[in-house]
């Protein structure tokens, strides 16, 4: 009997001391706001029932409207899988190496210099392939990233790139199966 009165004292102890670990709010003055007028039922307007009435009428001219300015848009959304990636697309390439991170800073990016291109790289910056102003990352078709194959190139005025094209989070990438 002791050893149960002794255990429950010890958990009782216990709780209480968990209990009082944890934060402590401070009291705060609640703020006052001012009262608003208490209006009756017979006091309120008429309006309450009509915005419940003008609801679901409101609703299809917005939709018609929306299927108005922007059917294509609307359709195209439609149309596009929820996922993040496109479906490949093979192909050749042209086009030239770029810093990646210079691009996206608003730098042209191109190298002129083998050494420029090395430092670069060896810094850590991503080199890219940029076509027709639209610039992707290049990897090789076991998937992993290209850089030293695109360090070779980065000063050629026109390199050719054949691969597989697609977008992956939103990132446009080649899945690339030769370079010249």
């Amino acid at each position: 009997m002791k050893k149960h009165l002794l255990l429950l004292m010890t958990i009782a102890i216990m709780a209480i001391f968990v209990a009082s670990c944890g934060d402590k709010k401070e009291d705060t003055k609640p703020t006052q706001e001012p009262q608003k007028e208490m209006t009756t039922p017979a006091e309120t307007p008429a309006e309450t029932p009509a915005t419940e009435e003008a609801t679901p009428e409101e609703e299809p001219v917005v939709a018609e409207e929306i299927e108005e300015k922007a059917p294509a848009e609307t359709k195209e959304a439609e149309k596009q899988p929820t996922t993040q990636s496109t479906p490949p697309k093979s192909g050749e390439m042209t086009g030239v190496i770029v810093a990646f991170d210079e691009v996206v800073k608003g730098q042209p990016g191109t190298f002129t210099n083998a050494e420029v291109a090395l430092s670069f790289y060896e810094k850590g910056a991503l080199l890219a392939f940029q076509s027709d102003g639209k610039n992707y990352l290049v990897f090789t078709e076991s998937g992993s990233y290209a850089g030293k194959r695109l360090l070779k190139y980065s000063t050629k005025k026109e390199v050719k790139i054949k691969g597989k094209v697609s977008t992956k989070n939103g990132l446009p990438i080649i899945m690339m199966t030769g370079i010249e």
